[in-house]
């Protein structure tokens, strides 16, 4: 069978090393150009040790790849850590098409950094798929593919050196060999359960100082080496390379972004649950330090806050929301414990006496009634700062961006992703979107779960304006003289969940 083998770097070297000392008959390769200045290119090094032949184009639709593919008559394409789109007409070159290296657990997290974003999300495995090439992004069949576990401190590097790897050069020998047996596969993918992300970006690797410590773990952890999770200090951006999880000190009860302790061993800064160690810091563009010898350079110090440039003073922030429900019994009952704990915190929110608190000031949630069912309206919101949508059908019966500030944010209780729902909404330009799936946290909570309660965690991590413990302490004593403690402890896994898992962007 005649291969032709289209890779990069290390790992395509590697690829090529297998398939000849398994005997396979490489008759051609396909590697990137040198780059001036660089090590050599270890793939084209390789082929010309073996007498192979080896093309270097800077594309590969250019019309000579195709010509220089077709006069090697290949039987199999093999793409080994192949980062441009390989076009239809020269996969059909190849007899039996061609197969495909990706790291993660097809359908799940197409695309081109696919291992980041499986730690960015907090999965405890990945793993590696070979499929079949068509002309879709990583949507070919399947015909191998093997999990690997995500260690608790594993980052993008030494996830993809230690396991995907070595992983990934074992099954594509593997994968070469049952094709040329005729015993390989096909495995169409199940497309309800695909997700497709995009090439992670600075944008996409901010630290949100709100979000409970292990989420800015896994942010960190899932954006080293590149692009780096970066936060702000004294209006410069600073790049987070390296964090930890401490195991006896928390933040709760300090300001999420507060560094707390500064020390030989990291800088510890509050966070919206918790308290993360930041060991590594470094200014754009400068070497990596270690976090102390960074801070005693830029003169960072307990007291001081990342992350706060451009934020509105949070004893003056009052927020108001527009919710969208067709029954609303949920969202009055979890938005007034919302409000309850705004005023435990002594910050950030003022509650209407409707919501069972004793003080009035700013409005902040209002109920938009749809439907037959009685909703509770307690104040005319026209320009929200976040809008709350109970019940995702609605958003083709009502336009729950009406009035939307153009920085603000819309919560829905939608069970796809983020794409999805941009493609379902008009949104403003610079307004957020943010998804969780709320109604299947209830329901794997057996019912139990108040309906629509886990949009309150939800609105509270999006939004970043109460911290999650008060939150849950007024739920557990506002519910704990109403409901059996199965209950209370269920209502509360809810909210947890939710303000782990809503997707922003």
């Amino acid at each position: 069978m005649r291969v032709i083998l289209i890779g990069q770097e290390a790992f395509g070297r590697a690829c090529l090393e297998a398939l000849l000392d398994q005997g396979e008959t490489v008759v051609g390769v396909v590697t990137v150009p040198e780059i001036p200045g660089a090590k050599p290119n270890p793939v084209r090094q390789l082929a010309e040790e073996k007498d192979i032949r080896c093309l270097q184009p800077r594309r590969l639709k250019e019309d000579q790849v195709y010509e220089w593919v077709r006069a090697l008559e290949p039987d199999l394409l093999v793409l080994a850590y192949v980062t441009q789109f390989v076009p239809g007409r020269l996969i059909r070159l190849a007899r039996r098409g061609g197969i495909n290296y990706h790291p993660s657990l097809l359908p799940k997290y197409r695309g081109g950094t696919a291992i980041n974003w499986a730690i960015i999300r907090g999965e405890r495995e990945t793993g590696v798929t070979i499929h079949w090439l068509d002309e879709g992004v990583d949507t070919g069949d399947i015909l191998l593919q093997r999990k690997v576990e995500i260690g608790p401190d594993d980052t993008a590097a030494s996830l993809y050196f230690n396991k995907l790897f070595p992983l990934g050069v074992e099954m594509i020998a593997e994968a070469v060999k049952l094709v040329r047996e005729g015993k390989a596969p096909r495995i169409k993918q199940d497309d309800a359960l695909a997700s497709f992300q995009p090439v992670i970006k600075d944008k996409d690797t901010g630290v949100d100082w709100f979000w409970p410590a292990r989420r800015v773990h896994d942010l960190v952890r899932g954006a080293a080496p590149r692009p780096g999770a970066w936060t702000t200090w004294a209006g410069r951006r600073v790049r987070v390379w390296e964090s930890a999880l401490p195991a006896a000190r928390g933040g709760n009860g300090h300001e999420p972004g507060r560094v707390l302790e500064v020390g030989a061993d990291g800088a510890l800064v509050a966070t919206g649950a918790g308290a993360v160690l930041l060991k590594r810091l470094g200014e754009e563009g400068g070497p990596k330090l270690a976090a102390a010898d960074f801070a005693a350079q830029a003169g960072l110090a307990p007291g001081h806050r990342l992350g706060a440039e451009g934020e509105r003073g949070l004893e003056e922030m009052a927020l108001e929301v527009r919710w969208h429900a067709r029954g609303g019994q949920g969202a009055v009952l979890g938005s007034r414990f919302l409000a309850a704990a705004s005023l435990r915190e002594g910050k950030y929110f003022q509650a209407f006496p409707q919501f069972g608190t004793e003080r009035m000031g700013a409005p902040i949630v209002a109920f938009t009634r749809v439907g037959p069912s009685p909703v509770h309206t307690h104040c005319a919101v026209t320009e929200p700062d976040a809008v709350v949508v109970l019940d995702h059908t609605l958003l083709g019966q009502v336009d729950v961006t009406a009035g939307l500030k153009p920085e603000g944010t819309v919560v829905v209780n939608f069970p796809g992703s983020v794409e999805e729902l941009r493609a379902t909404i008009r949104l403003p330009s610079g307004a957020r979107a943010a998804v969780v799936d709320a109604t299947r946290i209830s329901r794997e909570e057996m019912g139990r779960a108040i309906p629509n309660t886990p949009m309150v965690g939800a609105l509270a991590r999006v939004t970043g304006v109460v911290a999650m413990d008060n939150v849950l302490a007024e739920f557990k004593e506002g519910l704990g003289a109403r409901f059996s403690p199965e209950v209370v402890e269920a209502n509360l896994r809810a909210i947890r969940r939710a303000y782990e898992e809503v997707q922003v962007g």
